[in-house]
Order: C-alpha cells, then sequence, then structure tokens
C-alpha cells in the first residue's frame, strides 16, 4: 500500500465494544499498523471507536497552515463559493449574487441550528456531531474588510465585493485516509493523478445512509475519466465494505433531524451530513452529561480525548431551509425536505430487507429526541408521529416508480421567510 497510510502506528486507539446507549466504553488497544490492506486501514480511520492521537490531529492541521496569505477555493454551490485563506481555521462562503438573499437565509438558520443542537447535545453523552460554529456575515458594503482582503482573492475569481458568510473550518480528512481510499476506490491508471489533484486534499465524505449501490464506483465520474475525492460519497454498500458503523450514525442523524424539526422548527431542506476530521483537542469541551458522568475533580483532558475520534460526524449547509409551522402543514413540508434531499438519512424498506433494522433504529432515535424537544402544540397534536407515517407512506408510493433512493432537484431556495427563534 503507497503513501502514508501504512503508517499508523501509535497514532489511532481504539475504544471497547458500544454499548447500546450513544454513549462509548473507554477500553483502549492499541493498534501496531506495518501493512494493511486498504480498507482495513480504512475501517479503522472511518471508525469512531478510534482514538486519534493529538500528534496526528496536529500534523494534519500542518497541511492546512503557512504564511500563503491568497484565499483558496476548496468548493462550489449553487449560490455561493467557498475559500479558506490557509493559516486560518475559517473559511469564507462568498455569494455568486450579491443580492441573492440565499446567504443570508444560510447564516440566519445556520445560527438557530448551531445553538440549538448545541443545547440538545449538552444533555447527552459522546454524541460525534459537529456543526460549524458561524462566526459573522461580512456584507457587500463592508468597505473596509474589502480594501483590506480584495487582493488576496486568486487569479481567475473576481474581486468585486459580494456577501460573505464566515464560519468554522471543517478539517478534511487526512493524508492517510485520503491515499487509503484511493488505493481502494480509484482505478489503478488514474491514481497517480488522483494523488497529485491538490483538490483531493479537501476531502469531506458525503455519508448516504438511505441507498445502497451494489455497483457503484465512488469518486469516479461518469466517464470514469476522473477520480475526485471531493464530496466523496459513502452509501451503504460502501459502509459495509468499510464496516462504517451505520447505526451510530443513523442515531445522531435522527437526533439532528429532532432538534431541526421541532426546536428550530424548520425544514431541514438540503442540509448536509459529512464525515471530516474532528477539531483540534484545545477547541473541544464536555458537554453538562460528560461532565456529571466523571468522579469528582476528575482532570477532563483523558475525556477530551477519548472524546476526540477519529473521524467525526458534521452537519452543514442551511441556505435552503424553511421554517415549518406547528400544524399538519409543517408535517407535510418536512416530508418534502425529507424526500427531496440527497439520501443521508436512513429510509423505510420493505421487511425482511437488509436495510430494515437500520430505519427502525432511526426512527426510534428520532421519536425518543422529538418527545425531549417538543413543545406542547405540537406534542398535543403528535406530529413527531405523524411525520414519521408519512414518510412511511411515501415510501410505499415511491417503491413503485423506483423514486425511493432519489436526491433532490438541485436549484436555488425558494423562502425568505423570518427566521424562528433558536430553542433556550
Amino acid at each position: 500500500m503507497s503513501g502514508s497510510s501504512t503508517d499508523m502506528t501509535d497514532s489511532f486507539t481504539q475504544s471497547g465494544p458500544q454499548s447500546s446507549s450513544m454513549a462509548d466504553s473507554f477500553l483502549e488497544v492499541k493498534h501496531e499498523v506495518a501493512v494493511e490492506a486498504p480498507g482495513e486501514s480504512l475501517s479503522k480511520l472511518l471508525s469512531i471507536r478510534s482514538v486519534i492521537s493529538e500528534h496526528t490531529v496536529q500534523k494534519q492541521h500542518s497541511e492546512h497552515t503557512g504564511g500563503i496569505l491568497s484565499f483558496r477555493s476548496i468548493g462550489r454551490g449553487f449560490c455561493a463559493e467557498i475559500f479558506h485563506e490557509p493559516g486560518t481555521r475559517s473559511i469564507l462562503k462568498r455569494a455568486h449574487d450579491r443580492s441573492d438573499i440565499q446567504l443570508w437565509h444560510d447564516y440566519m438558520f445556520h445560527t438557530a441550528v448551531f445553538h440549538s443542537i448545541g443545547s440538545a447535545l449538552d444533555n447527552i453523552q459522546f454524541v460525534h456531531l459537529s456543526i460549524p460554529k458561524p462566526m459573522r456575515f461580512i456584507a457587500a458594503n463592508n468597505e473596509q474588510w474589502w480594501a483590506t482582503h480584495r487582493q488576496q482573492w486568486p487569479p481567475g475569481h473576481p474581486r468585486e465585493a459580494s456577501n460573505i458568510l464566515e464560519m468554522q473550518l471543517i478539517p478534511p480528512l487526512p493524508h492517510q485516509t485520503r491515499q487509503a481510499l484511493i488505493d481502494q476506490y480509484c482505478p489503478f491508471n488514474l491514481r497517480t493523478e488522483a494523488q497529485k489533484d491538490p483538490n483531493n486534499q479537501n476531502c469531506l465524505i458525503r455519508l448516504y445512509l438511505g441507498i445502497r449501490r451494489p455497483h457503484g464506483r465512488p469518486g469516479l465520474d461518469e466517464a470514469r475519466s476522473h477520480f475526485s475525492l471531493r464530496n466523496f460519497e459513502a452509501d451503504l454498500q460502501v459502509c459495509s465494505d468499510l464496516s462504517i458503523d451505520t447505526a451510530v450514525h443513523a442515531k445522531t442523524m435522527a437526533i439532528a433531524l429532532a432538534v431541526m424539526h421541532w426546536s428550530v422548527k424548520c425544514n431541514a431542506q438540503d442540509v448536509e451530513f459529512v464525515l471530516g476530521s474532528p477539531i483540534p483537542l484545545a477547541e473541544m469541551a464536555l458537554t453538562r452529561s460528560e461532565i456529571e458522568s466523571l468522579p469528582l475533580f476528575t482532570s477532563s483532558d483523558a475525556a477530551l480525548k477519548q472524546k476526540r475520534r477519529a473521524v467525526q460526524l458534521w452537519l452543514l449547509d442551511f441556505n435552503q431551509v424553511e421554517p415549518i409551522s406547528m400544524d399538519e402543514d409543517g408535517v407535510r413540508n418536512a416530508v418534502r425536505a425529507f424526500w427531496i434531499n440527497d439520501p443521508y438519512y436512513p429510509r423505510p424498506v420493505p421487511a425482511g430487507d437488509a436495510d430494515e433494522e437500520l430505519w427502525t433504529v432511526f426512527k426510534k432515535e428520532y421519536l425518543g429526541q422529538s418527545e425531549r424537544c417538543v413543545d406542547e402544540l405540537a406534542r398535543k397534536r403528535d406530529l413527531p408521529t405523524r411525520f414519521i407515517e408519512e414518510v412511511e407512506k411515501e415510501a410505499e408510493k415511491r417503491r413503485g416508480n423506483g423514486l425511493v433512493s432519489r436526491g433532490p432537484p438541485k436549484g436555488k431556495g425558494k423562502s425568505s421567510a423570518p427566521i424562528p427563534k433558536a430553542a433556550t
């Protein structure tokens, strides 16, 4: 196996078997890895049971630091392009059109979701979900900022003022994970090009728990002439091949969706769940529930090191999110958003299907978290249960026409409605 994916000695420890709860036991087992098949390496590198060392974290973050002042494009969406300034821990989401309201809309809902999910997770131990911190909105008419930074845009990109949303950088997956993905999935004749492609440094994995492609070729374009690690798609088949714990991620997604529906009161349209790297230890904190689980006067260092895993699930992109009402219309809105989104969430399948249990896990966790955050009106109307019922009814309709796993029609969001207050 080529690259540094073969050199993981002392980089990772792995916690003991997971209990039925969201908390992990902390039995550590050292992995002394000399040479492994790419799939075996990836099973450790992409496991939330693997704990990464501080040395490895610092090394991977150093890949994205330096004295270069020019912004670097690391991604592009329908409403904005994403830039990173090496040496910083933030990214700039720059609107294509300064008159487009989507970025402001993104800023409002991102902030609401960030605080609401943070509050919900404060009562749950060791749920491995992060949301990039929304930092500030830089308006196109902020003349002082643009006078200082106008020359930092790279060649070929416009330098005219536009609106910018600054937020925390989601650390991409480290070199050894990228190399192992190339070794595992990239055709041999494209590997050298893939290894040299600087765009492949910006590797985040889209976690698709609602689709299984037995003969898929993740990372390859339709012509099979180019291999990309940007937004690499890990469907249920890839997760099975790599022994990724889909049940744990399904529970985490269910908690996040329930909070977005019943605390933020939004439909969660077009949000994304990706696997990236953890933040540095110095930026991490324990939740109240995690602190309460420790003996009195225990140093938090060990618990923080156990909490920081080799891989982290991140929730992002809120520019197409819409508010929902606490009635049947709101349920229909949430169900519509569920089905037009990319297949991140597990989906209802026929009885006896290999993925039936995953939907059961998701459904149970969603209803449990909903009960903890729903308001009296929604509880009285039993709206979380109605949401699940309508999703299952829609699944039955879609099975006959092959639409169960189809993702959304991509395009501009339409909502400009005011943001509801985040739950406190």
